[in-house]
């Protein structure tokens, strides 16, 4: 049976112990150790990655992210500590680094190089060695002791920004550079100050370090040389704990939760604070300060695990929260979680720890809903199956809260001393809470005591409800395990009792038959009806508790000490999977309602949320299980304060209704003035234009009788024009007859002169290809040879090189055990030796790379022949495809001039019809041009007229659009008023209902008006329960009168205006679409017109073209060939189509002088554009566009 597999979902909790705990890589994700992981978090999707360590290591103590952003280092801790190396983006392993140099159990620092080819490792104690790694290579450049004498203790080591060769390292009294240099760490010479006990440093340029003692002073050094003591407040005492650099200078935390901001100077000072923020208590120490690559936000980490986010502007020097990631601050317990428990009916997962705090976690949204702080410890808590209510329990009582919205307020108190263990059962009638050896069981709707179960000898140490609510199943240190029938609250048969074993955990099934449990003998045992059935071992780790989920196919797990999480499937076997989410040991874990996720908490300060998985690996979908309720409690005086807030929301609104209604009235008189004034002027407008109508018509009738006088003076012209082109085309054929003739006499000379080109040709490529051949195969021969000689020259120059090179290694062999043995007396001969061997073998090495490289000269120079052949080649190819075109060429010239004769004559015949054509269209377009030119003249006019109308248009639609935006203001305020007028009267509704229960209970009370101690009671109970309220009838009515009042006069205001703005607009409207339409037909009308004339003056330019063109000779290519022109069919029905199109024309002239004649309003819109014309736009500014 395949068991089940768990996944991590997300992490709430940090691991602050670590040295540089928390880092960016890129804007806004940052990466941090948590538990026995690192988290990679997405703070924009609130979305988790994680990165396991070794399960065979006991714990990360350092991490650092290369500079670019691509590979994150994690340190662990063991008996021979590691290094792992991952890519960030693959998560996948990209060097595991280990040495056997380092006698420490653990590094404490880690540093990548500017390159992020090169990491700085610093070991911890023993021995305090710092070492330099090329770790792509996995390999060791060299190491140092980095400690002083005394073996003080080193606080962290760094590359310097420009330079992979240069390291810096700090500690308590230890300030030193090494340059790494020939396999080997040399420290700088440097001055020396008195030296303090440096907490942290960094490089803030190339040459320049800050470095922040534990007194509180910030120390400037030049490399090694100290330089000055940067100016800090006579009350900055606290030590300087983390240093981050930006572009402009640095930002530094201290011991007493202060962030400081500094920048660069340029006087004598070197730096001076820029700004300050307080983020967390005096006694709270910022252990890790970090920056996003874009300098926007840094992110400071309390020795709590508390993470603040703040925005960082170094333009301005300003550094302020930043209210968006709030969610981070309050996300991790400080110290070890003590108690943990699901809500059933919400995603909710409560948790106490010994930081003196309760928390509530929303598990889907992944933020702390409520944190709660008390002044003594909380030892256990419980949550109430729907979420409202939750019991913990402290040192001298058990508190019973409500869960409020963003709080919990304490209810009632149970005198029970010391409880570490509190459940509620399946239903939430019922909780248990166990003290010493006794089980309290109380009532959760009367906080009552229901009874007290004893029965155990010692220490209570587990409780469980069976999922059907009727079994409490208790364990103790006592080895017994008991079930409670929750009903009779009687214990259930003899239970178990093994007092070799004392029992951590024990929890049992739906039906109480079987129970599983844990204790001090590191196995799990399953029970069943109170016998041992089997017993599974746990490899040597002892567990602390168990879990079993809900349903039919129930799954166990068991938290061990070592953190590790163990998975097994009813019934439970031997197999199981593990997976090593804590640090420390676990705590206590939990299922929801769906057995869909899995909470664990452990000693480390972490909550996790792992998915549990079916042997399928399909993953429950929370968001389909689920059906949370939303449904939160609140007190009587939040509603109280709320009632206020919107009771002054209330009055504020009437007071800007009112003033609105005045504005209002004032700015409809004002507008009704405009509106009149905009009346008078279109009318004055009007009548200017019928002035320029009339005006217009008698330039019409003027210009028609110029055109017709100017269309016969060109007629004349036109006639003898066309007798002057037909005796220039007669002679132009002449020509180009005699022209053939001698084109043709050309070609048969080039005929003669190409196949005597061709022979000479093919002699001489023959010739020389084969000379080429035999040349370039001697030649390829003795290449070949050569390539032979070297090739085994190379091999023997190989061998002696292998030889060489074994010699030596075998003497640097034993030079180096000589060494051993002899350091003290034979170093400085051993040293010469192998330098001697070394610079032996580099010139081996040289000579080597030297033959090699005569071998590839000569092989490209083989190359090179070879590449010489194939050009060759293609030669005689393309000379051999040009004779072929050659061949191709010659008979298309033959067809082309036979083609050519045959159009010659063709065109001949077509000569005479064409200028009998030419001479009819001339005619036409002479006379369409002559009554075009004055309708030409007159559209200019009018297009000036249109543009004075579009103006005045513009404004007028801007006044009705200001109107418009004016009307609608008017419709929200009404809708606004209305909305009030609702509200008024539901609180009328309200107090009318409120007055009729008084009458109600008054009647009542009347009724006992004989017997004077019901009457008492009666009237004690009419006072509590309204003799704090009052319903004000009377303001309601004024303020539903002063409301009906204002909103009568608002709906007639806007009733009249609607009625004008509409009536004018349609007037408007209807005025303008008559003059619009007609406008648009004399406009296309008049673009048909000139459609027609370029048509025409295009018909009569392609025949002239052809007709020259005919004639022209076509020499330089075969392809073309002459158009054939249109036959005198075709041409008659040309002619007899433009005759009818031309009486047509002038039909429509005569109907548009008759609408011309006829008095016309001119349009207030804008015309259509004019084919040919640019047309003026006034733009809002005043100016014309066009």
């Amino acid at each position: 049976m395949a068991n089940v597999t768990l996944g991590l979902i997300h992490a709430f909790g940090l691991k602050g112990e670590v040295n540089a705990s928390l880092w960016y890589f890129n804007e806004r994700a940052i990466i941090y150790p948590a538990g026995n992981n690192a988290v990679l978090y997405d703070t924009q999707r609130r979305y988790q990655k994680f990165i396991p360590a070794n399960e065979k290591m006991e714990g990360i103590t350092a991490i650092a992210v290369s500079p670019s952003r691509r590979f994150v280092a994690l340190a662990e801790r063991g008996d021979k500590p590691t290094i792992t190396i991952y890519d960030i983006f693959t998560l996948k392993v990209r060097q595991v680094l280990t040495t056997a140099e380092c006698q420490a159990r653990e590094f404490t620092c880690l540093g990548f190089s500017p390159d992020s080819h090169y990491l700085v490792t610093q070991g911890g104690a023993p021995d305090w060695n710092v070492f330099c790694w090329a770790w792509e290579r996995n390999k060791t450049i060299a190491g140092i002791k980095s400690s002083n004498k005394e073996n003080s203790t080193v606080t962290q080591a760094s590359f310097n920004p420009s330079d992979n060769s240069l390291i810096s390292v700090c500690g308590n009294n230890i300030f030193k550079l090494f340059r790494c240099s020939e396999g080997t760490l040399k420290q700088l010479p440097s001055s020396k100050p008195q030296l303090q006990n440096f907490l942290c440093h960094c490089w803030v340029s190339d040459e320049k370090i800050v470095a922040g003692t534990s007194t509180g002073e910030l120390l400037l050094f030049d490399m090694a040389e100290f330089k000055a003591s940067i100016p800090q407040s006579a009350n900055d005492s606290a030590p300087i704990t983390a240093i981050q650099p930006t572009s402009k200078g640095f930002i530094c935390g201290t011991g007493s939760g202060m962030v400081y901001l500094y920048e660069k100077t340029d006087d004598v000072s070197y730096y001076r604070r820029r700004t300050e923020v307080q983020i967390a208590g005096v006694n709270v120490r910022v252990s890790t300060v970090a920056i996003n690559p874009s300098e926007t936000s840094v992110t400071a980490v309390m020795e709590t695990n508390e993470i603040q986010v703040f925005t960082l502007n170094l333009g301005v020097g300003k550094l302020s929260k930043d209210p968006s990631l709030n969610f981070l601050s309050r996300t991790c317990h400080s110290r070890g979680i003590t108690g943990l428990d699901v809500c059933m009916r919400k995603p909710l997962v409560v948790t106490c720890s010994t930081d003196l705090s309760i928390r509530i976690w929303n598990y889907k949204t992944n933020v702390v809903e409520v944190l709660k702080t008390f002044t003594e410890e909380v030892y256990s808590v419980a949550i109430h199956p729907m979420g409202h209510h939750l019991v913990a329990g402290f040192q001298d009582q058990i508190k019973f809260f409500n869960i409020l919205m963003d709080d919990i307020q304490s209810v009632f108190e149970f005198e029970v001393r010391g409880c570490r263990e509190i459940r509620f059962n399946q239903g939430g009638n019922l909780f248990a809470a166990a003290q010493g050896f006794t089980i309290y069981v109380y009532s959760t709707y009367t906080l009552e005591s229901v009874a007290s179960l004893k029965g155990h000898s010692h220490r209570i140490r587990s409780l469980d409800f069976s999922d059907d609510g009727n079994t409490l199943v208790s364990a103790g240190i006592d080895g017994a395990i008991y079930s409670w029938d929750t009903h009779s609250l009687k214990r259930k048969g003899e239970g178990i009792l093994m007092r070799s074993t004392q029992y951590q955990s024990a929890v049992c099934t739906e039906d109480a038959n079987v129970v599983y449990a844990v204790g001090t003998e590191k196995t799990v045992k399953q029970y069943v009806s109170c016998q041992l059935k089997e017993e599974f071992p746990l490899n040597n780790d002892a567990a602390t508790v168990l879990c079993l989920s809900h349903g039919p196919r129930q799954l166990l797990f068991a938290g061990t000490a070592s953190g590790a999480i163990l998975s097994y499937r009813c019934p439970v076997t031997a197999e199981y999977n593990s997976y090593f989410c804590h640090s420390g040991a676990v705590t206590r874990m939990r299922v929801n309602r769906e057995s869909s996720l899995l909470f664990t908490v452990g000693e480390d300060a972490c909550l996790y949320v792992l998915d549990i998985r079916d042997p399928a690996g399909k993953i429950k979908n929370l968001q389909e299980t689920s059906d949370f309720s939303d449904e939160v409690l609140t007190t009587k005086v939040a509603v109280e304060e709320k009632e206020t807030e919107i009771h002054e929301l209330k009055t504020k609104l009437e007071d800007q209704a009112r003033e609105a209604s005045d504005q209002l009235e004032v700015k409809v008189l004002h507008f009704e003035e405009k509106l009149k004034e905009t009346a008078d002027h279109c009318a004055q407008v009007e009548e200017s234009w019928k002035q320029q109508l009339a005006a217009l018509q008698q330039d019409k009738l003027k210009a028609e009788e110029a055109l017709r006088n100017q269309m016969q003076a060109e007629k004349v012209t036109a006639e003898k024009k066309m007798e002057a082109m037909g005796q220039k085309y007669q002679s132009s054929v002449v020509a180009e007859g005699e022209r053939y003739k001698d084109l043709r006499e050309q070609k048969q000379e080039m005929e003669a002169g190409f196949e005597e080109d061709i022979k000479t040709l093919k002699e001489t490529h023959s010739q020389t290809l084969s000379e080429k051949e035999n040349e370039w195969a001697a030649k390829l021969r003795t290449m070949s040879e050569q390539y032979e000689l070297l090739v085994l020259e190379k091999q023997r120059l190989v061998e002696e090189f292998n030889a060489t090179r074994r010699a030596i290694e075998e003497d640097a062999d034993s030079e180096i055990t000589t060494q051993k043995t002899h350091f003290d007396t034979k170093l400085a001969n051993e040293v010469q030796l192998h330098i001697n061997a070394q610079n032996a073998k580099e010139q081996q090495i040289k000579r080597n790379k030297q033959l090699q490289k005569d071998i590839e000269g000569h092989l490209q120079q083989v190359a090179a022949l070879q590449e010489e052949k194939k050009s060759l080649q293609l030669q005689i190819q393309a000379l051999e495809k040009d004779r072929e075109l050659q061949r191709l060429e010659m008979r298309e010239w033959d067809y082309t001039l036979r083609e050519k004769d045959k159009r010659i004559s063709d065109l001949k015949k077509q000569n005479s019809e064409l200028e009998k054509i030419k001479f009819v269209l001339d005619t036409k377009i002479m006379e369409l041009s002559q009554k075009i030119e004055p309708l030409d003249v007159r559209i200019g006019y009018q297009n000036e007229q249109i543009e004075e109308m579009n103006e005045e248009l513009g404004a007028n639609h801007k006044k009705f659009s200001e109107m418009n935006f004016f009307i609608t203001t008017q419709k929200t305020q009404l809708a606004a008023l209305q909305k009030q007028a609702n509200q008024l009267k539901s609180r009328l509704t309200t107090a009318q209902s409120y007055i009729n229960r008084f009458k109600a209970d008054l009647h009542k009370m009347v009724s006992h008006i004989q017997d004077a101690a019901m009457l008492k009671d009666d009237v004690k109970r009419l006072y509590e329960a309204y003799g704090d309220d009052t319903v004000k009838e009377a303001a309601v009515t004024d303020d539903i009168r002063e409301y009906a009042r204002q909103r009568a006069h608002l709906e007639q205001t806007i009733a009249t205006l609607r009625k004008q703005s509409e009536k004018d607009a349609e007037l408007h409207h209807r005025e303008n679409m008559r003059i619009i339409q007609e406008n648009v037909q004399l406009l296309g009308e008049i673009n048909d017109l000139r459609k027609e004339l370029k048509m025409l003056k295009l018909t009569s330019g392609v025949y002239k073209e052809r007709d020259y063109h005919h004639y022209q000779p076509k020499v330089a290519s075969s392809a073309r060939s002459a158009s054939t022109p249109p036959s005198h069919v075709e041409t008659e029905k040309l002619l007899e189509m433009q005759k009818e199109e031309i009486r047509r024309l002038h039909l429509r002239v005569q109907q548009l002088e008759e609408q011309l004649k006829r008095p016309s309003t001119r349009p207030l819109e804008r015309l259509p554009p004019m084919e040919g014309f640019t047309t003026a736009v006034l733009d809002n500014r005043g100016s014309v566009s066009h």
